[in-house]
């Protein structure tokens, strides 16, 4: 259980993080991008991954790069969701995109659910209306658009992961290794182009930070995998626990740490979507 909560405090300081940087005014990017320095770093030193042959990544290439693309982009996404509408409804969009791959699933894997499942689905779209919702006065489209794309996102990303997770011909780790590495290509473009543009520089101070990004992201990775390893046969207690964990960690630290402000209806959202979440993972 300890690698259970080591990654919920890791994914729920990851989006403190964000907001902290974007207060001391701080480039964000150049944080995402070293991130993933550290990231290739871990995976090659803790992972034992190694670079193959270009012939038998030439198979997958398209998987690994449109990868590569969306991971940087959600982060980019990520930030602007914690700003405008904060880490409460970040966090809980986030952990919702389990509901893309039961979708996928249905519709294109011809995978059917139960009823407990339908239910939890219904009550998860509520339960994200709910927790979006604000009076007509607060309404702007950045309240519910970054956290919808969060929510999709992820979603996208996770069935990508598991169609990566197929591949026979290369260990997972092996991977990782190559998309963490097109996303830091990627982004090493994004960047000098923003840095031409005297969009945002590189300083020690983002370097650090990213370097801090880089630690928590591949420390909440490691140990939710240690965790699934460990609960192998009952791995709705690992999805459920992260899920649970994070809707609740996260609201307590927007709430208390960063003063964010949330109304009856998001109150009643957020307890709606522990009993989806429920539905969803465990039944």
């Amino acid at each position: 259980m300890i690698y259970l909560l080591i990654s919920i405090f890791c994914s729920v300081l990851v989006a403190a993080l964000f907001k902290v940087a974007k207060g001391k005014g701080v480039a964000i990017f150049p944080i995402i991008h070293t991130n993933y320095i550290v990231a290739i770093l871990c995976c090659y030193f803790i992972f034992d991954a190694r670079f193959y042959n270009y012939t038998i990544y030439q198979e997958h290439l398209f998987l690994y790069f449109f990868l590569g693309i969306l991971l940087p982009t959600l982060f980019i996404l990520l930030n602007k969701s914690i700003q405008t509408t904060g880490i409460i409804k970040t966090d809980i969009a986030q952990r919702f995109s389990l509901i893309i791959p039961i979708i996928f699933s249905v519709f294109f894997w011809n995978q059917s659910i139960g009823l407990n499942k339908v239910i939890g689905l219904g009550l998860g779209f509520t339960a994200i209306f709910l927790i979006l919702y604000r009076k007509n006065s607060e309404q702007s489209n950045g309240n519910y658009l970054y956290p919808l794309l969060i929510l999709l996102g992820y979603g996208v990303v996770d069935v990508l992961f598991k169609k990566v997770a197929l591949i026979t011909t290369l260990p997972y780790t092996a991977s990782l290794l190559i998309i963490f590495s097109c996303a830091f290509l990627i982004s090493f473009i994004y960047g000098g182009f923003g840095v031409y543009k005297k969009r945002f520089t590189y300083n020690k101070q983002a370097i650090i930070w990213g370097l801090g990004l880089g630690l928590l992201n591949f420390t909440n990775i490691f140990t939710y995998i240690k965790a699934h390893k460990i609960f192998h046969e009952n791995p709705a207690v690992v999805f459920s626990t992260m899920n649970f964990g994070v809707i609740l960690l996260s609201t307590l630290v927007g709430f208390y740490f960063f003063k964010e402000k949330i109304n009856k209806y998001n109150t009643f959202g957020i307890l709606l979507s522990l009993i989806a979440i429920a539905l969803i993972t465990l039944f």
